[in-house]
């Protein structure tokens, strides 16, 4: 089976960063690098963020149709929203995808 690669533009997202709650973001089951492990990379990672802060926000995708609590669907940056959320971050800055 091949996996179907959607390329969004740019301009789809730029400049529409928002801070977003982390409990309403779900992680894609779709992610290219497979399972997020804790490995001494990742360690660096949280402690970056947590001197630093996340300099790159996260990509999100708005859902059609909220699933609970659940609003958008993590499309890029898992390692840096599971860091965040390994240091018990509220919010993440992220760029949202619409439609």
């Amino acid at each position: 089976m091949r996996n179907e690669v959607n390329f969004m533009k740019t301009s789809e997202f730029i400049g529409d960063v928002r801070h977003i709650p982390t409990e309403v973001i779900q992680p894609t089951l779709n992610n290219p690098r497979g399972t997020v492990t804790k490995h001494e990379s990742f360690e660096r990672l949280v402690s970056s963020i947590d001197r630093v802060g996340i300099l790159v926000p996260i990509v999100v995708a708005a859902l059609p149709k909220a699933r609970g609590e659940i609003k958008y669907e993590l499309v890029d940056g898992e390692r840096r929203f599971r860091a965040a959320k390994e240091l018990g971050k509220q919010t993440v800055p992220a760029h949202v995808l619409h439609g």
